[in-house]
């Protein structure tokens, strides 16, 4: 498939190969920082970058270059190991056997080794790829390793590589001796447009191709919208790209390939062309004209009258003041800043009289029937809250009765009309009630004494008037008294 684009193989592999390493100014520049530090015996070096920046890619190479140089190296790229297990592995890369698995017969042998290394000639290195995922113990336990060291330099040396979150976590207050034993700092930053058209050609270049024609600037701008930098990025939406196109039968990826592949992997977020970009940022250079070629408008002094105040003894009338327009020269533009009597004084207006703020006192005796204080409003009666009453005051207002429901007025109907005819049957027993009375033996004094006189007498008793007048005005309809 590659062929029909003019390459031997698939330049975009997905897998770092250091064979495709892009010779940008800042790989080159990390890259030179890392072999320096080495040769120097530093001890620590960091390495860092964004995820998919190929930084994997420029460690496989660090490492080729150490094989060249003869120097013994350990490559750890599963960094979710605890001490022990990282000084197991740590030695068995460097092809030392243990027998035992604590940390303090590891550390003798690693010791021992790392001395008998050193009178070779030998410098061995320890990489730790994808670093950030040390935890603080371990990261503490490689400083120790730092302290392995004679006369002629370190025994071993460190390099630390991943993402930004490691810079984070060396900045903890804990691991603040380990950050001073930093030697080297390099950073991988994310690619420029213009770098982002030199990798791409790069990696083609590297496949056996041209890299000028299967990548017109266009899909460059494209793939730079999408990939932001990322050299990850650009490898995956090159290399689908290549597979739409020769499913084309096309020989030049178009940025419709790009956008197709970009849909299909969720990398649609908000594209934006480099051409819009660069004109929008681009930087505006201000026009600077001379004060020689300002020409200068002769206007006419406009003049302005002030408003009249009718009725107003403390007021004269004023005359008209001009104004008098600013000229760009500095004379003019001092002479202008003068005060209104001057102003006045040169038209040739009278002056104005100075307007005097009247005094309270001959305020009020020239206007007697004024009143200097403000008379208090009478308190105006608040309506009282339906069913509501203010403890230990008493208000005076109205407020609208209640009416009583249809319930009510039906079973209060039935008690007034039970009691008047109780009232009415009692009434017409009396008479009987005290000829029988009068018939009863001496022994039944008692019988009339505690049950006939007390009922007599509360029959005979008047109806309470307020009752009465609460069962009449039931059946009217409610309307607004006062209280």
């Amino acid at each position: 498939m590659f062929r029909s684009f003019g390459l031997r193989e698939n330049p975009f592999h997905v897998s770092p190969d250091p064979r495709f390493l892009f010779s940008g100014p800042a790989y080159e520049t990390a890259l030179a920082e890392l072999m320096f530090g080495i040769e120097s015996h530093r001890g620590l070096l960091v390495l860092t970058g964004e995820a998919g920046t190929g930084k994997t890619t420029l460690i496989r190479h660090f490492l080729q270059w150490l094989k060249t140089r003869q120097f013994s190296s350990s490559y750890i790229f599963h960094a979710h190991l605890d001490p022990a297990d990282l000084f197991e592995f740590i030695l068995r890369d460097f092809g030392v056997e243990v027998d035992s698995g604590r940390k303090s017969d590891l550390l003798a042998a690693l010791h021992r080794w790392l001395h008998v290394r050193q009178s070779e000639g030998d410098s061995p290195v320890i990489v730790i790829d994808e670093a950030q995922a040390l935890s603080q113990r371990t990261l503490t336990e490689l400083g120790l390793l730092l302290n392995l060291e004679n006369t002629h330099g370190k025994l071993v040396q460190i390099v630390l590589a991943g993402q930004p979150e490691l810079e984070e976590k060396l900045r903890r207050p804990e691991l603040r001796a380990l950050r001073q034993r930093i030697m080297v700092r390099s950073r991988l930053p994310l690619l420029s447009l213009e770098e982002t058209g030199a990798y791409i050609a790069s990696r083609l270049r590297g496949a056996g191709g041209s890299g000028t024609h299967t990548f017109p600037a266009e899909t460059v701008e494209t793939i730079y919208s999408y990939a932001r930098g990322i050299p990850r990025v650009v490898n995956l939406l090159c290399e689908q790209a290549l597979i739409g196109a020769y499913a084309d039968r096309q020989t030049v990826v178009f940025p419709g390939y790009i956008r197709r592949v970009a849909a299909e992997f969720d990398l649609v977020g908000a594209p934006v062309s480099m051409n819009t970009i660069d004109t929008l940022f681009a930087a505006q250079t201000p026009q600077v004209v001379s004060h020689h070629k300002i020409p200068v408008v002769a206007e006419a002094p406009r003049v302005i009258e002030p408003p009249v105040v009718a009725d107003s003894p403390a007021m004269a009338p004023a005359a008209a003041v001009t104004e008098t327009p600013l000229s760009t020269e500095a004379p003019a533009f001092a002479k202008a800043i003068t005060t209104n009597e001057q102003r006045a004084a040169a038209v040739g207006a009278p002056p104005i009289d100075p307007v005097v703020p009247p005094v309270l006192e001959n305020f009020a005796e020239a206007s007697p029937q004024i009143p200097l204080s403000r008379p208090k409003a009478r308190p105006v009666p608040m309506p009282l809250a339906q069913g509501k009453e203010h403890l230990g005051t008493r208000q005076t207002g109205w407020r609208k009765r209640r009416s009583p429901s249809a319930f009510q007025v039906y079973w209060r109907e039935v008690f007034e009309s039970f009691f008047r005819d109780c009232r009415q049957l009692f009434a017409a027993l009396t008479p009987q009630a005290s000829a029988f009375a009068g018939n009863v033996p001496q022994h039944g004094g008692s019988l009339r004494r505690k049950v006939i006189e007390p009922l007599g007498n509360w029959l005979r008793k008047p109806v309470n008037p307020r009752r009465a007048h609460e069962a009449a005005s039931a059946t009217r309809p409610s309307g607004i008294e006062k209280r």
